[in-house]
């Protein structure tokens, strides 16, 4: 197997580990199917870490800000990080409607999307240095995002069950 054919199958992995579904429900199946009515459920004493209550809602709204501060900070030379923690999280208490969740989605769903195409665009370059942070690569923040989503689609199974 030579060097071309390894990179493509890497590819091919991280592409997988982005949409989920190998070892969890991937995010699209656990979020476009989460019941509409637990969409503002929490569990009592539960709080993000601006002590606001810990939701599904929440969780979703966190994720799409976090995927989207990642690809900002691969994409962008003078990327400035947000706030910590309250950058991240929904600063107020929120009852959405079944379709608020849905647009909320479909930002998500579009920013996936858009990490999804820098690992199959063979242009990009997984693993060299960012030039404006060069202890970092796409590679290490794609794993990221991976990451990140992977935690918090298993805290959403919590509320599936309320």
């Amino acid at each position: 197997m030579n060097q071309k054919e390894k990179e493509q199958i890497l590819r091919n992995e991280l592409e997988a580990v982005l949409e989920g579904g190998n070892a969890h429900d991937g995010w699209q199946h656990k979020l476009k199917n989460f019941p509409p009515d637990k969409i503002n459920s929490g569990l009592p004493g539960l709080r993000t870490p601006v002590r606001t209550l810990l939701t599904p809602w929440t969780l979703l709204v966190h994720m799409r800000i976090c995927v989207k501060d990642i690809l900002d900070f691969i994409q962008m030379r003078d990327y400035s990080p947000l706030p910590f923690p309250e950058g991240y999280w929904p600063a107020e208490e929120k009852a959405p409607s079944p379709e608020e969740w849905n647009r909320e989605l479909e930002g998500f769903a579009l920013l996936m999307a858009e990490a999804v195409q820098l690992v199959r665009d063979l242009k990009t370059d997984l693993f060299s240095p960012l030039p404006h942070a060069p202890e970092y690569s796409v590679y290490r923040e794609l794993l990221l995002i991976a990451d990140h989503n992977a935690y918090h689609l298993g805290q959403l199974g919590l509320f599936e069950d309320l």
